[in-house]
């Protein structure tokens, strides 16, 4: 890379030098600059003199010099490739700053071209950027496969129309489409919605889940528009609800620009014609006798062989992807950040990720993904301690992926409740176990009703236990219908209504019977946890983990709750020591415990016999019970 500096100055002299600097170039006959690009496109106003990055994308940018003509903006050093595509400049932004336009030019020997970029006030602090806590309950929402609002956008021109019938192509959805059905997900009782994401992809190709990005900051626009997003996410805030973003600092699109021509040498990991394919093996990161050439396989391999690896440890790429991050939660005022495929992007770079992140927005959430089942591999990730390479990461949310598997496997009658209640005695590991986000399904695995072979019985039995334990709970389009699906796509199919067309499960009448039931189960587990604040915030004690029953309190302060738990297919009597439920042991006499929900609510209450409480619970139930 080059590195020039432009001496400071204004008026006449430089007007004149930059003249002089366009005249040479013309008269040598060099080719002009051009810029078709500013990374990013503005910056929100800075309290204090905050330095930015920019990326100015163009042609013949060697010896480029910035200049700002802009009250409360000064230019800094820039540093343009070698082949004169990319110059990275630096700016600073003052507290003397106003809103609009800044008048950017960058200079080369052979003339000048302006740099568009602007400045735009900032959210209020007060007003978004809230985090999670668990007294959330997260959406997520795949936007073309949810709901079409603005047919105007299904075909850009030049680009195939949205193909509802091939389970690969674009369907339609829109940001459009979501903020029609915020009425339908505040009835069901979410307050967080998170959606794939919204970043531009290639429009002809299978993208339409948004992982292969082509341009970071631009919203697609078979979706809508950056106005649409902005909409969207105001909307949401009016409402008293959150929003987060999945962002993707892992990988880019294989269309994306830079694939052929890297800002930096180093900006990927290898090439399109020499790479290394990644081979997702997570705990290879835990071990510090770990050789580097395995580390490699996981860092530097591309996602499925396809996916261009970005290079964390690129210290350009690493402040691009930042400021990234930080100008979308300013411009669409996010609550938080989904951060896909978290451990195959270095350390350090989540480090410096985390810190900046908190910086700006302390009660920001991040929550990484790291698809793995034993929590001392998701743990490693995790921050408040230092791993054996001396990092400690900040990372204070994560997806449970082990309690996933966990809950699956006992709903679908493969593992007996000591699975799930040895599981939870590793939760120290995590640090605070109640910022994992838990689930039941997403968008990359079968839906919860096929791995628990079809039985909706099934499926309220893993929601009743996503609502009663743990975390910051998370479900998945169309899990509240009871949707089917396998793998990946027949996984991501439409939400029933959500295109025109009938039956439309958004509203009650377009549900069928057994779609209603598992809706309004649904609805009122949520209810219920949001009514009970020892199922959002309490501890947790074991007092049953026999077979496939399992009992346990949930308490905080002076509200204990029991839950009860059934996953054998035949009906079971669970009998839960006496002494574990008297507080205190004297008031025996008046114990009169109030179910407050049942999977069947015929069945008679807790029964004292002898020192024990006899707990009826039907085949593959759960009741919920108000300790005295």
């Amino acid at each position: 890379m080059m590195k020039t500096t432009f001496p400071r100055g204004r008026g006449r002299w430089l007007r004149a030098g930059l003249w002089l600097i366009a005249a040479a170039g013309a008269s040598l006959g060099a080719a002009a600059q051009t810029v078709v690009k500013v990374e990013p496109p503005d910056w929100p106003l800075a309290r204090r003199p905050t330095a930015v990055q920019l990326l100015v994308t163009g042609e013949n940018l060697a010896g480029a010099r910035l200049v700002s003509a802009t009250k409360g903006v000064t230019a800094g050093a820039v540093e343009v490739s070698s082949d004169g595509r990319y110059a990275f400049c630096e700016v600073t932004v003052t507290p003397t700053a106003k809103p609009g336009p800044v008048k950017l030019v960058l200079a080369t020997p052979q003339g000048q071209a302006p740099a568009p970029w602007a400045l735009f006030a900032p959210l209020p602090r007060s007003a978004a950027f809230r985090g999670l806590t668990p007294d959330d309950v997260v959406y997520l929402l795949m936007i073309d496969r949810f709901a079409n609002g603005d047919p105007a956008n299904d075909s850009p021109p030049g680009m195939p129309p949205a193909d509802r019938g091939k389970s690969k192509a674009y369907h339609g959805g829109d940001l459009r489409g979501v903020m029609d059905k915020l009425d339908y997900l505040q009835a069901l009782g979410v307050t967080a919605i998170w959606m794939t994401p919204v970043y531009d992809n290639a429009d002809d190709a299978e993208d339409y889940h948004g992982y292969g990005a082509t341009d970071f900051y631009a919203v697609e626009q078979r979706f809508g528009t950056l106005a649409d997003y902005q909409a969207l996410a105001a909307e949401i805030r009016r409402r008293g609800m959150k929003l987060l973003q999945d962002v993707i600092p892992n990988h880019a699109g294989p269309r994306h620009p830079w694939v052929r021509r890297p800002p930096t040498p180093t900006w990927f990991h290898g090439t399109p014609e020499r790479h290394l394919t990644c081979n997702f093996d997570i705990p290879t990161l835990t071990r510090p006798d770990a050789t580097p050439e395995a580390r490699a396989l996981v860092l530097e391999g591309w996602f499925a062989g396809i996916l261009p690896d970005l290079n964390g440890a690129d210290e350009k790429y690493k402040r691009y992807a930042i400021q990234n991050s930080l100008w979308w939660a300013e411009k669409a005022g996010l609550d938080g950040m989904r951060l896909d495929t978290y451990p195959y992007v270095v350390r350090s770079f989540w480090r410096d990720w985390q810190r900046a992140m908190d910086a700006a927005f302390p009660r920001f959430a991040a929550v990484g993904e790291v698809w793995h089942g034993d929590p001392a591999v998701i743990a490693f990730f995790r921050g408040g301690k230092t791993g054996w390479d001396g990092i400690d990461t900040g990372l204070r949310s994560q997806f449970d992926f082990p309690l996933f598997y966990a809950i699956r496997d006992f709903a679908g009658g493969d593992a007996p409740a000591a699975r799930l209640a040895e599981l939870l005695q590793r939760d120290a590991l995590y640090g605070d176990a109640r910022m994992n986000v838990t689930f039941v399904g997403n968008h990359d695995v079968p839906r919860i009703r096929r791995a628990v072979g079809g039985d909706l019985r099934r499926v309220k039995l893993a929601l009743a236990l996503l609502m009663t334990l743990r975390g910051v709970p998370q479900l998945y389009a169309g899990d509240e219908i009871g949707m089917d699906g396998g793998e990946d796509p027949d996984n991501r199919r439409d939400f029933p209504g959500g295109f025109g067309d009938a039956p439309d499960a958004f509203t009650p009448a377009g549900r069928a019977a057994d779609q209603q039931g598992v809706w309004l189960e649904t609805q009122r587990l949520i209810a219920l946890r949001r009514q009970r604040r020892a199922l959002r915030r309490g501890g947790h004690r074991d007092v049953v983990v026999q077979g496939k029953q399992w009992a346990f309190i949930r308490d905080h302060g002076k509200e204990r709750l029991l839950v009860v738990v059934n996953g054998d297919d035949a009906p079971a009597e669970v009998d839960v020591p006496l002494k574990a439920l008297l507080s205190p042991p004297t008031r025996r006499r008046r114990w009169s415990p109030e179910l407050l929900h049942s999977s069947s609510p015929g069945l008679a209450s807790l029964a004292v016999a002898g020192t024990v409480a006899r707990a009826p619970v039907e085949a593959l139930g759960y009741r919920v019970f108000r300790l005295p």
